[in-house]
């Protein structure tokens, strides 16, 4: 039988973040600290300016570090933005989890996250 896992739905990383969390508000805090982190490292390249966002699905240990590659779920996975995404998912890791959120690791460690290519 396949569990479904609880999904940290980040929005879009870019200028700015949408509101979208999937499940209760006390995730907020959690949502903003990966959406820094990602930010820092995402540089939008310049082929992709304009082009079909993509949403990557990330899996995460519960030391922060990438479980396995993120994976492009919309999007294609070798248009330019989705390399961008990629390249930030893979300079950000590991991501620093604050020690309130480590013992929760069931509620973070599979997100998805639109990377937007208008701004």
């Amino acid at each position: 039988m396949n569990r479904l896992l609880p999904t940290l739905l980040l929005g879009t990383i870019a200028a700015g973040l949408s509101a979208c969390v999937t499940t209760s508000d006390r995730r907020e805090d959690l949502k903003v600290v990966f959406h820094d982190q990602i930010k820092a490292c995402y540089r939008l390249p310049k082929e992709a300016a304009g082009a079909e966002p993509v949403i990557v699905e990330v899996r995460l240990k519960s030391n922060g570090a990438l479980e396995r590659q993120p994976e492009i779920i919309r999007g294609s996975p070798n248009s330019f933005a989705a390399k961008g995404a990629l390249r930030a998912l893979d300079e950000c890791a590991p991501f620093r989890i604050p020690t309130e959120w480590a013992s929760r690791h069931g509620e973070w460690k599979v997100m998805h996250i639109q990377f937007d290519t208008t701004r």
